[in-house]
């Protein structure tokens, strides 16, 4: 995800650079926006993706897993 930041940063920058008919195409509140959320999404993917893998793979057996057979209330 870091890499998708990256290029969010360079798109950004490019857009605070261009103009059209002299009006800049991203004024400083759109770019200091852009730079927040592409933080806010580099920090927060990892935990989150790590929590949702883990929370699937706790509720979802997989072909060849074997799980514990319970027999009259014992494992």
């Amino acid at each position: 995800m870091i890499p998708r930041g990256e290029v969010g940063l360079i798109f950004a920058n490019m857009g605070l650079t261009l103009t059209v008919a002299g009006i800049p195409l991203v004024n400083q509140d759109v770019f200091s926006a852009v730079v927040v959320m592409v933080i806010c999404t580099t920090l927060i993917t990892p935990p989150a993706l790590k929590w949702s893998f883990h929370r699937f793979s706790r509720h979802t057996a997989l072909p060849g897993d074997h799980l514990p057979v319970r027999t009259n209330g014992t494992m």
